[in-house]
């Protein structure tokens, strides 16, 4: 049993270090600000209210987020996307 705790700690380790090396969103084209790309739910199943800059409204409005994944144009409130996106 020692060997399997050890084993498993070892495994969380490592997986913890991988994660925390890997970005929240992938990087975003050059010339590309968050503001400028389209809500994304994300793939997964959640339904989780967002808010996203929609540059045709000029407004910041919700979208249902799945819980993962999606891009950066992704906040959690109304005032934050609005501080971010003019």
């Amino acid at each position: 049993m020692r060997s399997y705790s050890k084993l498993l700690v070892c495994f969380c380790l490592i997986f913890v270090s991988v994660q925390a090396k890997m970005p929240l969103f992938p990087a975003l084209p050059e010339g590309t600000t968050m503001c400028q790309l389209p809500s994304d739910k994300g793939p997964c199943r959640a339904v989780i209210q967002r808010y996203f800059y929609n540059q045709r409204s000029s407004q910041c409005e919700t979208f249902e987020y799945g819980g993962c994944a999606g891009n950066a144009n992704n906040f959690e409130s109304l005032s934050s996307c609005r501080r971010t996106c003019p």
